[in-house]
């Protein structure tokens, strides 16, 4: 949309806070899984391009492990919203929400690393399940 590069890299680099959500969604889904992995890869796309300037070459290693976009995803929201001690983690005392992903699936296969599977490969459709507060929802949210 001409807002220029996404502001990840550089909240990395200044040990920032990082948390994703999705709006104007009269443009693009609401869809939290497409969002993280446009993240993810726009993350390494610009890191990778800043290791060929100052290396030339790619980098040896992966700049920006799959488990840190899930991290953007699940606490970094709910820090930004001052509730992570409440939930975006499962954790102890904490609020569990969850989602039950079918990894039967096509689209799910191999799992050699789960969250990259998630992240890589996973859908709305591969929503089974989902739990908010500890109590089951329906797709209507009821």
């Amino acid at each position: 949309m001409g807002f220029g590069n996404p502001l990840t890299v550089r909240l990395r680099d200044l040990n920032g806070a990082i948390s994703l959500g999705s709006d104007i969604e009269s443009g693009m889904a609401g869809d939290m899984f497409a969002v993280t992995r446009m993240a993810l890869q726009a993350a390494r796309y610009e890191a990778n391009l800043a290791c060929r300037d100052s290396e030339g070459s790619a980098p040896l290693d992966m700049p920006i492990a799959a488990r840190e976009a899930l991290e953007w995803a699940t606490i970094g929201g709910a820090r930004m919203l001052g509730i992570d001690d409440r939930t975006g983690s499962l954790s102890p005392g904490k609020q569990a929400d969850i989602l039950l992903l079918d990894a039967r699936a096509i689209n799910m296969r191999p799992v050699h690393d789960a969250v990259a599977t998630i992240l890589f490969h996973a859908g709305p459709q591969n929503v089974e399940a989902v739990w908010i507060a500890e109590r089951p929802r329906n797709s209507l949210g009821v």
